[in-house]
C-alpha cells in the first residue's frame, strides 16, 4: 500500500510554498493530487520518484533549475 502525504509533508519535502508544487505539476511533470473528500493527498513513492529524476536530470545536465 503507497502511503498519503499532505501538502504540508509535500512541501516539506520539496523545501518550497504551496503555489510552487502547482507550478511543479503544470510545467514539470509533478505528480497530481488524490482528492479525497475536500483534501488533497499525494502518493509518497510518486512524489519520491520524481525526486530522484530530478537527481538524475541534474546528474546529465538536463535539469538547470528545480527551484
Amino acid at each position: 500500500m503507497n502511503d498519503l502525504i499532505t501538502r504540508d509533508e509535500v512541501m516539506d519535502r520539496l523545501r518550497c510554498g504551496r503555489s510552487k508544487i502547482y507550478v511543479l505539476m503544470d510545467n514539470d511533470g509533478f505528480p497530481r493530487p488524490i482528492k479525497i473528500g475536500r483534501d488533497n493527498r499525494w502518493i509518497a513513492s510518486e512524489v519520491d520518484a520524481w525526486l530522484e529524476r530530478q537527481a538524475a536530470k541534474r546528474e546529465t545536465g538536463e535539469l538547470s533549475s528545480v527551484a
